[in-house]
């Protein structure tokens, strides 16, 4: 780490300011498990495989998103009735409901 790094420098700020409002030890606790949940999702997200947002729109509800890992099981079957069900991919449809065509994000 560079120590004349203007960025560096700001982090370390943010992170004296937030240790300043620790007063209790459930505080600490909170701010550590929140620190390393952060850093967890970080190495998380780098390890998958990234799709297109339309690949993702064609897969079955309740499908991991990319390459998650999949329970080492055989899924449970539900009835059709309880399934989510997917939006129409219809533009008419969708500008007579006022709602977003293609992308949800």
């Amino acid at each position: 780490m560079n120590v004349h790094n203007p960025a560096y420098l700001e982090i370390l700020k943010g992170l004296g300011e937030e240790l300043a409002r620790v007063q209790n030890s459930t505080d600490g606790t909170a701010l550590m498990l929140a620190l390393k949940a952060t850093a967890a999702a970080r190495r998380r997200r780098a390890r998958q495989i990234r799709v297109q947002p339309t690949s993702i729109a064609r897969r079955r509800p309740r499908l991991t998103r990319g390459s998650k890992r999949m329970p080492a099981r055989r899924p449970v079957v539900e009835p059709a009735a309880n399934r989510p069900k997917k939006r129409p991919q219809s533009l008419k449809l969708n500008v007579e409901q006022n709602v977003p065509s293609a992308r949800l994000h």
